[in-house]
């Protein structure tokens, strides 16, 4: 088995719990895929509400169980019809980091299920890395679950990795 890395795009997870109807314990997740030695890095992408500060503490509980957190703030976007919407998208942060720290890793978990990603998984793919892709249906395009090398169904991991309250 080689060296893990982790990618994961936080607001997309967020939705797949929400479809899930059950919440993941980041400890527990990252334990489950560290698993032994060979693990690089894990990498949470996320937008910020500045003014959310159970979101702000959220993002440093992360940092200090292991996480190397990468966010930017909320913009508030007006379409032509004047509805508001907030917005990050992290999309170019997590491909850079995907692509300039791919000589640390042999096997890549992106959890997302952006179509977006497709040609940096084959380009990854052409390195000689394995790219495993995590999400769950309805929240994973076609075409990113065509370029990685495996899909992984979150719901089939909910017995490691939710969060259970005490």
């Amino acid at each position: 088995m080689g060296r893990r890395a982790l990618f994961i795009d936080g607001n997309n997870l967020y939705f797949v719990q929400r479809k899930l109807k059950w919440n993941i314990d980041f400890e527990k997740l990252l334990n489950y895929f560290k698993g032994n030695e060979n693990f690089y890095n894990a990498f949470y992408y996320s937008g910020y509400d500045t003014s959310d500060q159970n979101q702000e503490n959220f993002l440093k509980a992360l940092t200090l169980i292991g996480y190397t957190v990468r966010k930017k703030p909320l913009k508030t976007i007006s379409s032509v019809d004047n509805e508001e919407k907030q917005k990050s998208n992290m999309d170019v942060e997590m491909t850079l980091d995907l692509i300039l720290t791919a000589s640390h890793y042999d096997e890549a978990y992106l959890f997302s299920g952006d179509s977006d990603f497709e040609s940096v998984i084959e380009y990854l793919r052409m390195m000689g890395k394995e790219i495993v892709v995590v999400s769950t249906l309805g929240h994973i395009a076609i075409e990113l679950r065509n370029a990685a090398d495996k899909y992984v169904d979150l719901a089939d991991l909910r017995q490691y990795l939710e969060k259970t309250h005490t």
